[in-house]
């Protein structure tokens, strides 16, 4: 059985190693026709990882990459609150920072908004964000363990004594996922542009059972998974573009049916 991934473009070794104890392979939209980062790849040769793409981009593929990256240092300065300043005071600055790239992409309508290209930047950043995300949680398991190390090191038999919850705290991975809602609007942008989706989605995101509550799903089973983990098999009575195309889309009478995994954690 294979499954896509939903809302993720960027695929964390902790999750790919859960969900495939339950799939045989998962899906895992790319922005545009570049390689992944992190275990997707390692994944991919082994048959274990598929991709689902929009039309490729072709020749203008580096273009956009350099788009990419323009609007991510443009990330990087806002970390600054002078930079932030000086932005809010010419927001033109930015659009005149890339505009260069993006008539390389649009030709000369690159003045005028264009959705896909959005679209693409959007789940291209959030891809970029996640493997981050995911590589500083490592940087944090390692700090912790070693702070572990040393504590006992320097104390010894540590049974009774007080630590700073900064040296003892072990912090779970954050799954939730940053700026959700506009990862869900790019993917309904690009949904028309997608080829056949499979029947059964996976999901971690609780906000996605919240919105489809009203859709009178039907809940099969429900299992633990591992650790403070339990999955949910829950069926709804639309086709999986159907229900990826909410709310903007409402569908007709349909006779299709998703099978969602819901991941959750408890």
């Amino acid at each position: 059985m294979r499954a896509l991934l939903y809302p993720q473009t960027h695929l964390r070794g902790d999750l790919a190693e859960v969900l495939l104890q339950v799939v045989e392979a998962l899906i895992l939209l790319r922005p545009a026709e570049y390689p992944p980062r992190g275990v997707a790849r390692e994944l991919a040769e082994e048959g274990r990882v598929h991709f689902l793409y929009p039309p490729p981009l072709g020749e203008k593929l580096s273009v956009f990459l350099d788009l990419v990256s323009g609007y991510e240092e443009w990330g990087r300065l806002m970390r600054s609150p002078e930079n932030v300043a000086l932005f809010k005071a010419a927001p033109e600055t930015l659009e005149e920072s890339v505009s260069d790239i993006k008539r390389a992409l649009l030709g000369d309508s690159s003045r005028r908004e264009d959705p896909l290209l959005t679209a693409r930047v959007r789940l291209a950043l959030a891809e970029r964000l996640d493997h981050y995300l995911e590589e500083l949680d490592k940087e944090l398991h390692e700090l912790e363990e070693k702070s572990r190390f040393l504590s006992r090191m320097i104390v010894g038999d540590t049974t009774g004594v007080r630590f700073p919850e900064w040296v003892t705290e072990i912090r779970e991975p954050g799954w939730e996922l940053p700026a959700l809602r506009e990862r869900l609007a790019a993917w309904k942008t690009l949904l028309p542009l997608l080829p056949e989706l499979p029947d059964t989605l996976v999901v971690d995101q609780p906000l996605l059972l919240e919105e489809w509550r009203d859709l009178s799903p039907e809940e099969v089973t429900v299992r633990p998974l591992g650790k403070n983990l339990r999955l949910r098999e829950i069926f709804y009575p639309l086709s999986p573009r159907e229900l990826l195309a909410l709310p903007h889309s409402p569908p007709p009478q349909s006779r299709g049916k998703t099978r969602v995994l819901f991941l959750e954690r408890i």
